[in-house]
């Protein structure tokens, strides 16, 4: 049965190939390779293996009849039922007037998806969906087209089955640890050469290296259609797709009056004083694994069910920044707050019982490397330094910036990329920059999205790496 039912996809996915393309059919060569691409894809799947969709890459998906202005991404959870059509989990995140044109029934036919196997046979899944746009034109206009960026799997964590010897850490962000963790501040002595300085500040720096590891707890809501727990993949609540903890708030309120340049008078409330606060990436929430459990269980341990975002710190100064927001004739409000921010990388997500510590599962991310980009006076090149299994294997040349180049400014800039299935990225996020506002993160992330790398492949099965990290460095030619 199951392998008459694989026939029929075969030959579903052989009328979409042919059709999908949106500069018309495919040639007989290309679909004699399209159906040897989808033939071998489902010849050779294990007894246990993972969903997959049978969409070439990069097939189109809808055209939305929204105007294009730019490339959008859209993501979609979705739950993949053993028997049945897959359902949409969360609502879109991405541009809301693109990403919700989406026909479910338009995605489900292009996607193609295959169940997961246990043992041979299907179970229920969870995928993320990423759809990209481009353009096509129609008439004088420029529309938006909806095609296949990825797709991968996602875990779905079983309450009735805990891990062993794992316990879910507490949570622990203490203004007083990341505050102290400060690196040394040298000054140059009168009588000490650029070299000597230089040695000086570089074993200070190995002296006072060290980290923290911090835990910041996530709520789960209850779905009971599904019988799971998830947490908000939502993104984006603040700026650069960064979630946040206060943790500490200075800042007091003022009542303030006075009049325009006409006389008229006017009250305000001024908001001043200084905040700190530890910010971290939140592009990858999408990863953190639901936790299936009944109904009758669920009921009982609500509110104890959480999502556990665990982070490392490194050494580092505080950014400063200022949230200023001058008081005008007919409003109420007015603001002159400096910030301070110390961002953290995302190591972990764990989920599991707060009351009892069981852990149901763990999503570990790639530890980072730095790859030094050293810059001219008028382009950055790479020297890419060998830490671990991620190493890109083509670096573009990131522009260095025009205003940094002309006042000799040096920075770096962190950004976090997701390794498609294809070796390609998407996603690239802006982690950390400094020093702030010079242009050093907008142009990494710029030349992050040309990173290639080899695909990572578990049991010839090409997955998704997300949570890659690759630091540029901007240093003028010596």
């Amino acid at each position: 049965m199951m392998a008459y039912r694989y026939q029929i996809l075969l030959f579903i996915t052989i009328i979409i190939g042919g059709c999908g393309a949106t500069t018309g059919q495919l040639t007989k060569e290309e679909q004699v390779q399209e159906d040897l691409r989808v033939k071998s894809i489902i010849e050779s799947r294990a007894p246990n293996s993972d969903a997959i969709s049978l969409a070439p890459s990069k097939a189109p998906i809808q055209k939305t009849g929204e105007l294009f202005f730019r490339e959008e991404t859209c993501k979609y959870k979705i739950t993949i039922p053993a028997s049945g059509n897959f359902r949409i989990l969360d609502k879109p995140s991405g541009t809301y007037g693109v990403c919700s044109k989406l026909d479910l029934y338009t995605l489900s036919s292009k996607l193609n998806i295959l169940p997961a196997l246990k043992d041979g046979i299907e179970v229920d899944s969870d995928a993320l969906v990423v759809l990209k746009t481009k353009k096509y034109e129609s008439g004088y206009l420029s529309y938006a087209l909806l095609y296949l960026d990825s797709f991968s799997t996602l875990k779905v964590a079983d309450a009735s089955n805990p891990i062993d010897d794992v316990q879910l850490p507490k949570t622990n962000i203490y203004f007083d640890v990341i505050d102290n963790l400060e690196p040394v501040s040298l000054s140059r002595d009168e009588f000490e050469t650029t070299k000597e300085f230089q040695d000086r500040v570089q074993r200070a720096k190995k002296a006072s290296a060290k980290s923290v590891v911090l835990n910041y707890e996530l709520s789960m809501g209850y779905d009971p259609d599904t019988e799971t727990f998830s947490a908000s993949s939502y993104c984006g609540s603040y700026s650069k797709n960064l979630d946040q903890k206060i943790l500490k708030d200075n800042t007091r309120y003022e009542n303030q009056s006075g009049s325009n340049d006409f006389g008229a008078p006017w009250n305000w409330t001024k908001q001043s004083g200084s905040k700190y606060f530890l910010k971290w990436s939140c592009a990858n929430y999408d990863a953190i694994p639901r936790v299936k459990m009944k109904i009758s269980d669920a009921r009982r341990e609500k509110g104890n069910i959480i999502a556990i975002v665990q982070l490392e710190l490194e050494t580092k100064f505080w950014n400063r920044s200022s949230d200023y927001n001058r008081a005008e004739y007919g409003t109420s409000y007015s603001r002159d707050i400096d910030e301070y921010t110390k961002i953290a990388r995302v190591k972990k997500f764990f989920v599991g019982n707060k009351k009892s510590g069981e852990v149901y599962a763990v999503h570990d991310f790639i530890k980072p490397f730095k790859s030094k980009v050293s810059g001219s006076s008028d382009m950055a090149k790479s020297i890419i330094a060998k830490d671990i299994e991620y190493i890109p294997v083509y670096v573009p040349q990131p522009r260095y910036p025009n205003r940094a180049q002309s006042r000799g400014k040096e920075g770096y800039a962190v950004v976090q990329v997701v390794i498609t299935t294809m070796g390609g990225v998407r996603d690239p996020v802006m982690i950390e920059e400094f020093p702030e506002g010079w242009g050093f993160g907008r142009s990494a992330v710029k030349a992050a999205t040309k990173l290639k790398y080899n695909p990572r492949v578990v049991d010839g099965v090409p997955e998704e790496v997300p949570g890659v990290l690759y630091e540029f460095t901007f240093q003028m030619a010596k």
